[in-house]
């Protein structure tokens, strides 16, 4: 049997390359496929040593009589937005070769799936999305300047998406129309969501003062 090997050699023919010697992952859910081939005789073991941290990888060694497939994939979660450049070391019983690996952090992008939100006198909660629909890590921050509007939760650090709930308290309402301007700060920028919210003057909640004498059979309610 001839000795294994994962690479042309001089003079040799019938030698194949290591499949996909250079790549850029850009899906992080789907990563990047390469292949590590046995152009000799006998029986090829390998293992795989990635050059930074960023990179995950499907199997780090194994053997092959033939090919032998790996999924090379990147965490970015807390590096900054930019241009990142690595390498896999494949090492064998025959040579040793890199592959090298190529990564892009984009600037994260900020949305929000809303711009105004009303508060009847039914409603007491609702909730909104803050989106990342960009690369990178979204810190954010929502600023408020009323006491009768309780947020959760006010702040964060997100890849992807995350929920938030506002909860009214009404009983810090003033009767009829109240306003409030959100600011939700993060750092790639700044939006707002107004929210109003409406008390009438026998919601269940209103607190409600009782006056009673002994001399009388009636009580006097008043609502405040």
């Amino acid at each position: 049997l001839g000795k294994p090997s994962i690479g042309p050699k001089k003079n040799e023919l019938n030698s194949l390359k290591l499949r996909r010697s250079i790549f850029a992952i850009k899906d992080i859910s789907k990563g990047e496929k390469f292949s590590i081939k046995n152009i000799g005789g006998g029986l090829l073991k390998w293992s795989l040593a990635p050059a930074a941290g960023w990179i995950k990888l499907s199997r780090t060694s194994g053997s092959t009589k033939k090919e032998s497939s790996c999924t090379a994939k990147v965490k970015r979660t807390g590096l900054k937005t930019g241009k990142y450049q690595g390498t896999i070391v494949v090492s064998s019983n025959s040579e040793e070769k890199e592959i090298d690996v190529n990564m892009i952090v984009a600037m994260p992008s900020l949305y929000v799936d809303a711009k105004y939100l009303s508060f009847d006198s039914t409603k007491n909660s609702q909730t909104f999305n803050i989106k990342n629909f960009g690369g990178g890590t979204l810190s954010w921050e929502i600023q408020s300047d009323v006491h009768w509007l309780v947020i959760s939760p006010d702040r964060g650090s997100l890849r992807s998406g995350t929920s938030v709930s506002l909860t009214v308290d009404r009983s810090r309402l003033r009767l009829g129309n109240n306003e409030a301007m959100l600011k939700l700060k993060s750092n790639v920028g700044e939006k707002t969501i107004d929210v109003s919210a409406f008390r009438t003057k026998s919601f269940v909640d209103d607190t409600v003062s009782i006056d009673f004498t002994p001399w009388h059979w009636m009580y006097d309610h008043r609502v405040y």
